[in-house]
């Protein structure tokens, strides 16, 4: 007997666009496939997922939400009469604007989710709740990891790009005595917002206007802190510049091999984002074993049956109370 149970995934993913991110869509096919093909986790128990795209817009995000919270081939939140896919957990988003969007859904009805690259305000209540799990480190470990990287490769002379919004304020007010005591300048310090598609050509003037700030730097290194459509812009305008300056490549022909790939569109290098989602897909299986193993032992066998667990009987907030 196999359980189609489905734990979902909230990406800003709009795969046309922005191909690295694909990579996180792989990592979590593969901690699923790597754990219903291991008999010692969760025997005779079938994992499935779902995967939404909230194309960094906060509508699209609340849709997402709203529709796992209805049967499957109806938007109908609330009724769900497909008893075979059980929502346990959900995995995501990638910035924080999506992560919060999805919690304030998700905490009513007690839905764990796990976010794999977006940080929280250190003040503030808005992510207290306690279904709400972060798989990434806190912004004083990044802090420390970039000057340390910074005075590696003597990088002292640095131009620095952060999110026009509260969480990036607090992380440069942070950053900016620990550069001064390791000897970092400051070459440049600007602010950008976050890029939507709906308003994608409205930012244009914009970024070029960074750009130009950029070029006419002298800066050894360029930081920045944002979110991945501010990545994403930067990335699009670097590209611009190297196709002209150098020769134009010969557009994709579908038969490229990864390794030839540029990695400024497909890294095939593991990243910070894909581990965070491999690990939220096993932190997720391994609170469903350790239930499973606690309601064995103990004499409440009612989510216990032929010697495996009844996911469509478990509810979401059940794996926040393990003992």
């Amino acid at each position: 007997m196999n359980d189609n149970t489905a734990y979902h995934m909230i990406s800003n993913l709009p795969c046309s666009v922005i191909p690295k991110n694909y990579q996180h869509v792989l990592a979590l096919v593969f901690a699923v496939k790597e754990i219903n093909e291991n008999p010692e986790v969760l025997p005779n128990v079938t994992l499935g997922f779902h995967i939404y795209d909230s194309y960094f817009i906060k509508r699209m995000t609340y849709w997402a939400i709203l529709q796992l919270l209805s049967t499957w081939d109806r938007f109908l939140p609330n009724y769900k009469c497909n008893v075979q896919k059980n929502l346990l957990a959900v995995i995501g988003g990638l910035n924080f604007e999506t992560s919060l969007s999805m919690a304030t859904v998700l905490d009513i009805y007690k839905i764990p989710q796990i976010t794999y690259g977006s940080f929280a305000p250190v003040e503030g209540d808005q992510t207290q709740s306690t279904l709400f799990y972060r798989m990434i480190p806190n912004e004083d470990c990044q802090s420390t990891g970039i000057i340390d990287i910074l005075l590696h490769f003597g990088w002292t002379w640095a131009g620095f790009l952060a999110a026009d919004n509260d969480s990036a304020e607090r992380f440069m007010q942070k950053l900016q005595p620990l550069l001064t005591q390791r000897g970092i300048c400051f070459a440049f310090s600007e602010r950008t917002k976050s890029v939507y598609f709906e308003n994608y050509y409205d930012m244009i003037t914009m970024w070029l206007q960074i750009y130009q700030v950029i070029l006419r730097s002298k800066a050894n290194v360029v930081v920045v802190f944002g979110e991945t459509s501010v990545m994403f812009a930067l990335r699009a305008l670097l590209a611009v510049d190297c196709n002209m300056d150098g020769e134009m490549t010969d557009p994709c022909t579908g038969r490229e091999k990864l390794n030839s790939v540029p990695s400024s569109s497909f890294e095939i290098t593991m990243t910070g984002h894909s581990y965070s989602v491999y690990n939220a897909v096993y932190a997720v299986a391994n609170a469903l074993h350790a239930l499973y193993r606690s309601m064995s032992k103990s004499k409440l066998t009612g989510l216990v049956k032929g010697g495996r667990l009844d996911l469509q009987n478990l509810q979401p907030w059940q794996l926040c109370c393990i003992d």
